[in-house]
């Protein structure tokens, strides 16, 4: 299902383009059959980093279910030879064993790895706060934490009281790194509401008190929600849409210092996160072949495009910002404070001689 309108009111075509970079080792990995192939993945004049895999698809509408479409595969092209073609059954497939490799197999290959790809990838949108969710002990143990359409409450409890060792860590590491990030310790549950029904995230901080996390404020909900889906994810790469959202600059910059540890871990499980900010800290802090400059048309295209000077003049004011802003709040604090001098200095009385 598309959310908030995503074809824009339009039957305009939705084209998609895949380029990825990365090992012959990487590429077996995710997509095992290509190992069983007669041919050789990555010619030899091509480094063993270098494996160029590009995929081409659209989106087309399901008839009859609104608001619903369906991927459908265009192009597959792994190093220069194109694998599958939807439109050409003649087109070229490893030029060696061209003959021998009909349609319907390329068609196969080309779709189960697209189907190796479809669950690499996990969005998180932009609604990070948390709201009321029964309280069903019995149903919170039995639901599926790494789905992201159930109530996040719910999958969270399912992690603290699964009885699987390698579940139940995962609800450890969420608060190690909850109480690194935002300074709380333990999360628990409660029953909250008037009539006692509603599941509560509870936390405790360093002065021995319990709090319900909706009484920190909505920048802990949204460090908890975004730390925790990113562990509950079984996806190696991650999306996040405005990942400054009701941060100061301090809980972004610890925030971010947490990904990278967990980008940086050989052993961990995440590859990759994309994510989207206009933060003055993010657009400030990380270099420039970290960032990407995303803009869009009069027509609702989108294009994506290499930090340059111009993204940075155009999206962020100059170095000296806060700087000029704090002089012209002090030169207006002294303007102020002169006028009011002025109206209480006491007039000079006039004194007339005998």
């Amino acid at each position: 299902n598309f959310h908030n309108n995503f074809y824009r009111n339009s039957d305009s075509p939705i084209t998609f383009d895949i380029d990825i970079r990365l090992t012959e080792g990487e590429l077996i990995s995710i997509w095992p059959e290509s190992s069983k192939l007669p041919h050789q993945i990555r010619p030899p004049t091509v480094p063993e980093d270098r494996i160029h895999l590009q995929i081409v698809g659209k989106f087309e509408k399901e008839q009859g279910i609104p608001g619903a479409a369906r991927i459908v595969l265009g192009n597959v092209i792994v190093v220069d030879d194109i694998v599958y073609n939807i439109d050409h059954e003649g087109s070229p497939w490893f030029p060696a064993i061209e003959d021998s490799v009909g349609l319907a197999e390329r068609q196969d290959i080309g779709e189960s790895l697209l189907q190796a790809l479809t669950d690499k990838f996990s969005s998180i949108g932009i609604s990070r706060y948390l709201h009321r969710e029964p309280f069903n002990e019995s149903v919170s143990q039995r639901i599926d934490f790494a789905s992201p359409n159930l109530d996040f409450k719910a999958r969270l409890f399912s992690l603290k009281h699964s009885r699987v060792q390698e579940v139940h860590q995962k609800f450890r590491d969420i608060e190690a790194a909850f109480r690194n990030v935002g300074g709380w310790g333990e999360i628990d549950f409660a029953r909250g509401g008037t009539d006692e029904s509603d599941l509560e995230v509870m936390t405790y901080d360093s002065e021995g008190g319990w709090l319900p996390i909706s009484r920190r404020g909505s920048g802990a909900e949204q460090l908890l929600v975004l730390i925790a889906e990113v562990f509950m994810r079984n996806s190696p790469i991650i999306g996040i849409e405005e990942l400054e959202s009701n941060l100061d600059e301090n809980s972004q910059a610890t925030l971010y210092e947490l990904f990278e540890g967990l980008l940086g871990d050989p052993d961990g499980f995440l590859g990759q996160i994309i994510a989207t900010a206009h933060s003055r800290f993010y657009g400030g802090e990380l270099l420039p072949f970290e960032k990407r400059w995303v803009t869009m048309d009069d027509q609702g295209c989108t294009s994506v495009s290499e930090w340059s000077n111009e993204a940075q003049q155009a999206l962020f004011k100059q170095d000296s910002y806060f700087e000029e802003r704090q002089a012209e709040h002090k030169a207006s604090l002294d303007a102020e404070r002169e006028g009011r001098q002025a109206t209480r200095r006491p007039r000079r009385r006039k004194t007339s001689g005998s």
